[in-house]
């Protein structure tokens, strides 16, 4: 599946843009006060994909887009009052949403796309589960 045309006219904007558009430019309030998760962003965005294997390299460069903009959507929920179990299932559900037409851009139009998300979701289950794992491993 390619990008329709009509879209492919109109260039995504810079995730600073888009917060320009939408919230004024403004961080979250509160956005400073993630220390350890700003320097962890901040690190992983320094890091060079250079010398790494192919699927080191693709979920790096993956990360760091995702890093930062993940942090700071959930804070403009958080800061516009709108309940944690309400971002907690809605976070989800926007990435896989995103995910899927993101991927669905760059494959041939006849592609298994319920099999691709299956993928999708066994992959994310398991990331997310290894994510919480080394956060708790690390706050003891």
């Amino acid at each position: 599946m390619t990008i329709d045309a009509s879209l492919a006219k109109r260039p995504l904007p810079s995730f600073s843009e888009w917060l320009d558009q939408r919230n004024d430019g403004k961080r979250a309030e509160g956005y400073d006060d993630f220390k350890a998760l700003s320097d962890l962003a901040a690190r992983t965005i320094l890091q060079s994909d250079s010398n790494l294997p192919v699927n080191q390299a693709s979920f790096l460069r993956l990360w760091q887009g995702l890093c930062l903009a993940t942090v700071e959507l959930c804070n403009i929920e958080h800061a516009k009052k709108v309940p944690l179990d309400i971002i907690v299932a809605s976070l989800p559900r926007a990435m896989a949403c995103g995910a899927i037409y993101a991927f669905a851009s760059v494959m041939a139009e006849d592609a298994p796309l319920r099999d691709i998300a299956k993928v999708l979701t066994e992959e994310f289950r398991f990331a997310a589960k290894a994510a919480a794992d080394d956060l708790m491993e690390k706050s003891t």
